[in-house]
Order: structure tokens, then C-alpha cells, then sequence
């Protein structure tokens, strides 16, 4: 889960992060738009280095996280799935909540999510 929020470099963090075709995306979507789209970007390159242990940063720009759509130059499709070392992985979407972002990638095309709620400034017992 990542919180949208200004982001002070943008196109320092955009060119660490992303394949060009998503740099091209980014550029060519409104600026109302860009952030958003960014941090959907992060998160769902986050979740697949995550789940295969691998570096961000390292791992980033290998994973394309969406696509460059026929409609034109500012509308992208999300890519749900991808192969790794012959095995598929599936990118899901979990929490859907103003202001943030969530994905998970899962080996398991049909995986199921258990919701907790949670408040700002409610912590963490230690148990699980």
C-alpha cells in the first residue's frame, strides 16, 4: 500500500523506476494524472521484486507494469500478469482507497485477500 503524495523529483524517480514505454506514458498524461499513475507504477513494480526477492532498484525498470494503449499516446492498459523463469505471476489489486494505491503479485491467478481495517495512529499489537 503506498500513499499518493507530491513526489519533489519526479523525472529523477521516473527514470530510476520505469521501462520507456512508461516514461513515454508518463509524459504524455496530464500532470493532474502523473503522480497517481506513478505511484500505481511503483507499487506494482514493488510487489513483483518483493514477491521474487529481488532489489528495486536493480529490478525496476525490467518489469513493465503497464502499456501503451491503442487509443493513443495518454491512455495506458494495466498488465496483470507476467513470466518469470518459465512461471507465471499475477499483479492484484487488494485495497482501492482515495489517496492510495495497493497491489500484490501472487503465483496464484485466483488468490483470495483478507481485509483488515485499520485508523491513522492505531498500532500494531505484535501478533499476528
Amino acid at each position: 500500500i503506498e500513499r499518493i503524495r507530491p513526489l519533489y523529483s519526479p523525472e529523477d524517480v521516473f527514470g530510476l523506476s520505469c521501462t520507456e514505454e512508461e516514461l513515454r506514458i508518463l509524459d504524455a498524461v496530464g500532470k493532474d494524472v502523473r503522480e497517481r499513475l506513478f505511484f500505481e507504477i511503483w507499487t506494482r513494480k514493488e510487489a513483483c521484486v518483493k514477491a521474487l526477492g529481488m532489489d528495486i532498484l536493480a529490478a525496476a525498470g525490467q518489469f513493465q507494469c503497464i502499456a501503451e494503449s491503442p487509443a493513443g499516446p495518454a491512455a495506458w492498459e494495466y498488465l496483470d500478469m507476467f513470466w518469470q523463469d518459465g512461471m507465471p505471476w499475477y499483479l492484484k489489486t487488494p485495497i482501492q482507497k482515495d489517496g492510495f494505491v495497493s497491489c500484490c503479485c501472487t503465483p496464484k491467478q485466483d488468490a483470495e485477500f483478507k481485509y483488515h481495517s485499520w485508523k491513522e495512529g492505531d498500532h500494531h499489537s505484535g501478533r499476528f
